[in-house]
């Protein structure tokens, strides 16, 4: 079984104040935790836990968790980029000489599953993205899993151009970014003015216009009552008198 590298030393952040000893109390136990569950198989719980941890108390040490981890896992490119982290921390810091041997072996076992990208020509800073995932600044080594991929550089106002590539197992690739100004965005177009919407009628005006109706429909009903009373007056309608005969007096 892998040993794990659970204790947190003096490559953590110098503790000092009671936050501090409670973070770094809490990710040990969790440190703990993580390496049972790891020698339980449980991989998934294991790097949770190592991933608090690191998050509670950023020691480069439980890189070297971290990475076992993911390698159980079955995620090369993350556990390469995790021993990697761990070799720059122990290149120039105390670390425990199993441990070192242990990260060597296991980085050597997870090269040939993926593709080493080595980036030119951006200065070094430069954030680099692959598929659109940041991956960190250069100078950096990617890992990439075999199939199609995209790379990115930013530093600043500059950006490259993105640079197609396909990544083969167990080889290494070498790609050349181009850091140009990034153009500024296209001012929007301007829209047409939209029609006002046509003025709605003042109050006043509407209660002038139905005065004019009531005034039309009354009117309208006095002429026809009026032509009524004549046609009901009127002796030739009524038949009331007969004209005389003709000849009589």
């Amino acid at each position: 079984m892998l040993a794990l590298g659970i204790a947190l030393t003096s490559a953590a952040p110098a503790a000092g104040t009671e936050r501090d000893d409670a973070a770094q109390k809490r990710a040990e136990a969790l440190l703990q935790r993580g390496a049972q569950s790891f020698a339980k198989g449980a991989c998934q719980e294991a790097l949770n836990d190592f991933v608090e941890a690191k998050r509670l108390f950023p020691s480069p040490e439980i890189d070297f968790d971290i990475g076992l981890a993911q390698g159980c896992l079955d995620n090369p490119v993350d556990a390469l980029r995790a021993f990697d982290r761990y070799l720059r921390y122990a290149a120039s810091s105390p670390a425990d000489p199993d441990n070192l041997v242990q990260a060597k072996e296991q980085s050597a076992s997870l090269l040939p599953k993926v593709a080493v990208v080595h980036v030119e020509g951006p200065p070094s800073g430069t954030e680099l993205l692959l598929d659109g995932h940041p991956q960190g600044t250069t100078p950096l080594t990617l890992y990439a899993l075999p199939g199609s991929h995209s790379l990115l550089g930013r530093h600043g106002g500059l950006q490259s151009a993105e640079k197609r590539f396909t990544a083969v197992a167990g080889h290494d690739l070498t790609l050349q970014l181009s850091l140009l100004p990034v153009a500024p965005p296209p001012p929007p177009s301007p829209l047409s003015p939209r029609p006002s919407p046509p003025p709605s009628p003042s109050p006043s005006h509407s209660y002038r216009m139905w005065l004019l109706v009531g005034a039309g429909v009354v009117t309208a009903a006095a002429v026809v009552f009026f032509a009524a009373d004549r046609s009901t007056n009127d002796p030739i309608h009524r038949g009331a008198g007969t004209l005389p005969p003709p000849g009589a007096n």
